[in-house]
Formats: structure tokens, C-alpha cells, sequence
């Protein structure tokens, strides 16, 4: 439980935004999802809760002619639990600008919010060990799936197609044994242009530029924006970059060598530290929103960022490069230290680059 908050009489209250109700046992819980807040959805506190959707005096929520039964501690334990906001707070004014630009409503707001606070396994140790306790409790359900016995053999095979992007899907692997030397400004280039570059710019005579990529994005709205971490690339300074669609240039946003901080930015997964190149995906949320408002459309973030990291391992693996690409990452972390809002602009995906060990 969170250490009871300590308000002044002139302090002004609202409910949170980002709150849903469910259901643990017998009991009724109140969760803010942004935080993981908690308390219990008591009939006092949902009488108290229902008349503050909008900034209200500390004092008059306790104060002769208040909502009920409401106790200073019970006001104070609320706070704490994130479930009463504080008005001017940073989480206030988070959860206010969630409220205002996540029009998709509860459902999109839940999943992203919910979900990024997740932890995960740093140790691929752990990670198997975990793996191997939880077969033997209940083996994984079969990777196939068939409808009786009645079935059309199709021609072909795998061999039967060579050369060009026939070879490229069949080397296509995710790898995370990098060797650590560095790649050339010449095919970082490459993967930049063809992963993430415009292939067109069309207009549109009512809603203006629209861009094309290697890709799909739905209704071509291109939500995902990505920033290398430049961690060992032949003729760029380490640090961190914005890649800019629209000139195909790096924009430096921090100079340094980052390999502790990609490595936790990636929810601790220790090798991408022998990485040249660091990516991390970000979605746009404004630019599909405008088009689709609708919560459906939450889906099209994540899988616009699955597209092009399927288009990222065929770009890296057509150079002779090793790809991995994971959804792992501590979001708070990549929010801070690329300066993003968490709200407009939220990380989706990460990716990396390499020289494979074998070629060292």
C-alpha cells in the first residue's frame, strides 16, 4: 500500500481518467491502470468519486456538506493510490492529456497503459528454467492446426526457388551474437532508406502529403518513427539520432556511448550492448487517431511496427547483417531519455544490427 499523502486545505481533487473496475474474489477494486494504484470500490468511495470528474476543493470533500461519510485518511489514502489526482501534478496533467488525445476510448487506453508495465525475464537462464517448470505443468498447444483427414497436396518446395529474395527469406534469423566491430555509414544507410525511407511522396488534394514506404501502414498514415542509438558505425559519433524521413538524414539528439543504457532500455537483454546499431520504434498515436478514431485502429501501431521489422531482418539479412528485433522494453526509461511524452508519441518496438560473429 502507498504511504498516505498529506494535502492542504486549498488543494484541489479529481478522479482519474485512467481508472477501471474489477473484480479480485468478492471484493470490488478500483485500479489506476497507468500507475497501478489501487483501492477498494467501497460505496462511500464510489459516491465520492462520482461528483469529482472535475478539480474540486480538498477541504469540501471533507468539509460540512461534502459527499457522504468521507473521512480526511480516506481522501489521503485515495491520493496515494492515484486514484484522487492532485490537481497540477504531473500525473494529473499526464492523465488529463491521455484523456483528451486517446479518443479511442477505455479499451486502447487499458491495453497500451496496462501493458507497458510489464517486467521481463533478463536472464535467458532464468528464461529457459522458467520456460522448461512451465511444459512440464502444461505442455505449449501444437504449432499446427489441421481439419481431418481430407486434404489437396500442393506442388513446390523451398528449393525450388533460388537467388534474390528467395535466398534473403530463407536466411531470414533473428540472431543476438553479435561481434563487436562496427558496420559501415554506407549500409546503415541502406537500412534506414529501405525499412523506414519514403519510396513516394503523393498529394492528396484534401489532406496534402502523403508518403509511401517498403512497407504498408494503414491508410498510409506511417505512425512509426524510429531513433538509431549509434553505438559502433564507421564515420558517425555514438550517441543517440532521429532518423528524418523527409531528408533521410540522422538528426543527433545526444552524443555518447550508450551500451549500458540500450542494453536496459531493452528490458536488460544484455547482448545488444555488442550491437552497432541500436533502433528504437516509436508510434505516432496523433496520425493514425486523426484518420481512425475508432479503437480498433490501436491494433494498426503495433502492427505497422510489425511490418517493418519484418522488413528490417530481410534489409539486414540481404547485407549480411544480423537482425533481432524485440517488444521488450522498459517504457519509461525510452520515454525519458529520448524525450518523448509518452502520450503523442509512445515506444512500440526495438531493433538492433550487427556484424554476426562468424564473419569476425
Amino acid at each position: 500500500m502507498a504511504p498516505t499523502a498529506r494535502l492542504e486545505p486549498d488543494d484541489r481533487l479529481r478522479r482519474a481518467s485512467c481508472l477501471i473496475a474489477l473484480w479480485e474474489g468478492d471484493d470490488l477494486i478500483l485500479e489506476n491502470y497507468l500507475t497501478g494504484g489501487q483501492a477498494a470500490a467501497t460505496a462511500v468511495v464510489t459516491r465520492l468519486l462520482a461528483g469529482l470528474a472535475d478539480l474540486v476543493p480538498y477541504q469540501r470533500l471533507i468539509g460540512p456538506g461534502g459527499p457522504g461519510p468521507v473521512t480526511a485518511e480516506l481522501v489521503e489514502h485515495l491520493v496515494a493510490e492515484d486514484i484522487l489526482l492532485l490537481g497540477g501534478t504531473p500525473l494529473e496533467l499526464r492523465d488529463r492529456q491521455i484523456q483528451d488525445l486517446w479518443r479511442w476510448g477505455p479499451s486502447a487506453r487499458y491495453l497500451h497503459y496496462h501493458a507497458r508495465r510489464a517486467r521481463f525475464f533478463s536472464d535467458p537462464q532464468e528464461e529457459a528454467a522458467s520456460l522448461e517448470a512451465l511444459a512440464r505443468q502444461s505442455p505449449p498447444p501444437s504449432p499446427f492446426k489441421d481439419h481431418g483427414e481430407t486434404r489437396v497436396l500442393l506442388p513446390g518446395g523451398f528449393d525450388e526457388q533460388r537467388g534474390g529474395i528467395w535466398d534473403v527469406l530463407s536466411l531470414r534469423r533473428t540472431q543476438r551474437d553479435f561481434a563487436r566491430v562496427p558496420v559501415g555509414l554506407d549500409e546503415l544507410a541502406i537500412v534506414l532508406l529501405w525499412t523506414w525511407g519514403k519510396t513516394h511522396v503523393l498529394q492528396d488534394p484534401y489532406v496534402g502529403p502523403v508518403i509511401l514506404k517498403t512497407s504498408p501502414s494503414g491508410g498510409a498514415q506511417h505512425p512509426t518513427e524510429v531513433y538509431p542509438v549509434v553505438l559502433r558505425v564507421d564515420g558517425v559519433d555514438p550517441g543517440i539520432y532521429h532518423y528524418s524521413v523527409r531528408w533521410h538524414a540522422l538528426e543527433p539528439l545526444r552524443g555518447g556511448r550508450f551500451e549500458d543504457l540500450v542494453a536496459e532500455m531493452c528490458a536488460d537483454q544484455w547482448w545488444v550492448r555488442d550491437a552497432a546499431v541500436v533502433f528504437i520504434l516509436t508510434s505516432r498515436v496523433d496520425r493514425t487517431l486523426w484518420k481512425y478514431p475508432h479503437a480498433h485502429a490501436y491494433r494498426m501501431l503495433l502492427l505497422d511496427a510489425g511490418h517493418l521489422g519484418q522488413t528490417f531482418h530481410l534489409v539486414c539479412t540481404a547485407l549480411g547483417l544480423a537482425p533481432f528485433t524485440s517488444a521488450a522494453m522498459h517504457d519509461e526509461l525510452v520515454e525519458r531519455e529520448l524525450g518523448l511524452d509518452g502520450v503523442t508519441e509512445v515506444p512500440v518496438y526495438a531493433a538492433a544490427l550487427g556484424r554476426p560473429h562468424e564473419t569476425r
